[in-house]
C-alpha cells in the first residue's frame, strides 16, 4: 500500500487524457492506482490493458470500481465450443485503499441455481492490494455460476479471466463486477457469427429470485429470432 509515484492532471471540459507509464518505468506489473479528483466536477476513469506476443494482440478494459461492501462476480471458467480453451484461469484482485483498518472479506461461491457450494476469507491489511486465483482459493478451476463478496470495510475488486487457446494464445478478459441490479432495461450490442459471439449473463441479488426477459432486434429495429446456446 505504499506510494510509489504520483501523476497529476488537468482536463479541459469534454476533453481525454491518455497515460501509459514508461515502458522502463519503476511501476512492477502487479499494482493498483487511485484516481483522485480535486475538483467539482468528476471524470470518467477506466484502463485498458494490451498484450502483444508474436503477432497475437489482445485487449482488455478495466473500470473502476471501489467503494465495495458487497458484490457478485459471473464465473464461467468450463471449456466450450466457442472458446475451446484448454486451460482459463481467473484471478482476482482485491486492495484496500483504507489506511487504518484491515478489510475481512467473505467469499461466497454460489452455484447457477444460487445455493452455496463453497466459501473462503481472506483479511486484506491497510492499504494493500492482493491477487487470488479461483483454482487457489476453492481448489477447483471448472465451475460455473457466481462469487459474491462482502467486506467489512470498503474496498476496490477486479477480476480478470486469462484463457490458453489451443494454440496456445493467452487471451485476456476483464469480468465485470456487479455492485447493485439493474434498475430498468438495458441495451446490450449483440454480435454473432463471423467468429464473434456475445455471452448475457443474468444474476439475481441477494433479495429474491428476478424474472427477466430478453428480446433480440435487427439492426432496423425489427424483433429477431436467435437460437440460444
Amino acid at each position: 500500500g505504499k506510494e510509489f509515484l504520483s501523476h497529476g492532471y488537468a482536463v479541459d471540459p469534454g476533453g481525454t487524457l491518455l497515460w501509459q507509464p514508461p515502458a522502463a518505468g519503476l511501476i512492477p506489473k502487479v499494482a493498483y492506482a487511485v484516481a483522485r479528483s480535486e475538483s467539482d466536477s468528476v471524470a470518467h476513469v477506466f484502463s485498458l490493458t494490451t498484450r502483444a506476443d508474436e503477432g497475437l494482440v489482445t485487449m482488455t478494459s478495466g473500470q473502476a470500481v471501489s467503494g465495495i461492501l458487497r458484490a457478485q462476480v459471473p464465473i464461467n471458467t468450463m471449456p466450450d465450443l466457442i472458446r475451446h480453451g484448454r486451460n482459463t484461469t481467473l484471478t482476482l484482485a482485491i486492495a484496500n485503499n483504507s489506511t487504518t483498518h484491515g478489510a475481512s472479506v467473505r467469499m461466497i461461491l454460489l452455484n447457477l441455481e444460487g445455493s452455496a457450494v463453497d466459501r473462503a476469507e481472506q483479511l486484506i491489511l491497510p492499504g494493500m492490494q492482493r491477487e487470488f486465483t479461483f483454482g487457489g482459493l476453492f481448489d477447483q478451476t471448472k465451475f460455473v455460476g457466481s462469487l459474491v463478496l462482502v467486506s467489512d470495510v470498503h474496498i476496490a475488486v477486479s477480476a480478470r479471466q486469462t484463457t490458453v487457446n489451443v494454440r496456445g494464445d493467452e487471451i485476456l478478459t476483464e469480468l465485470p463486477i456487479l455492485t447493485k441490479p439493474s434498475g430498468g432495461p438495458l441495451l446490450f450490442p449483440y454480435i454473432d457469427g463471423n467468429g464473434l459471439s456475445t455471452q448475457l449473463s443474468v444474476v439475481a441479488g441477494p433479495e429474491g429470485g428476478a424474472d427477466s426477459t430478453i428480446d433480440f432486434f435487427q439492426h432496423d429495429g425489427e424483433p429477431l429470432a436467435v437460437i440460444l446456446r
